[in-house]
């Protein structure tokens, strides 16, 4: 169920930042930022049904033991992609702006653009990752995570 609610989310966020930047784009400037706001409110929907079971599957096959350095190694993979983010969509954001004479809604839409590919490339790895749980038999749980999430899920 959590790949599937990540796949289901991430289309969300697709589609939300999709609209918002259609409408920043292309709506009246006096309604621009009022009409992307229904967008942007499923785009942050979807983005919650990704989050949760995303962090509950890459940690789900982790010995016990391990958890600690497991959860490090996930806390800097999403600080190392939320820096990359910071810097690639305000970049990208300022080169439109300068190579469009100062369009700031070619600008924006740009920027928008740039982070709905790279979820479209999160999404192409959920689908081929929830393709793999849905042909995959579960194993039994070896004995170090006798009290984790795996051992749950065979009682």
């Amino acid at each position: 169920m959590g790949r599937l609610l990540t796949v289901l989310g991430l289309v969300g966020v697709i589609v939300g930042l999709a609209a918002a930047a259609l409408l920043l784009k292309f709506a009246p400037p006096s309604v621009a930022v009022w009409a992307a706001v229904p967008a942007l409110l499923v785009g942050g929907i979807g983005s919650g049904f990704v989050i949760s079971p995303n962090v509950t599957m890459t940690l789900r096959d982790v010995p016990v033991r391990m958890a600690g350095a497991a959860g490090g190694a996930l806390q800097t993979g999403q600080r190392l992609g939320g820096a990359v983010g910071t810097a690639a969509l305000p970049g990208t954001y300022y080169l439109a702006l300068a190579s469009s004479g100062d369009d700031y809604r070619l600008a924006v839409a740009a920027s928008v653009g740039v982070g709905i590919v790279a979820i479209c490339a999160a999404l192409g790895i959920s689908l081929i990752e929830w393709r793999t749980d849905r042909g995959a038999t579960a194993a039994p749980c070896p004995p170090e995570v006798a009290h984790s999430h795996c051992h749950a899920t065979h009682i």
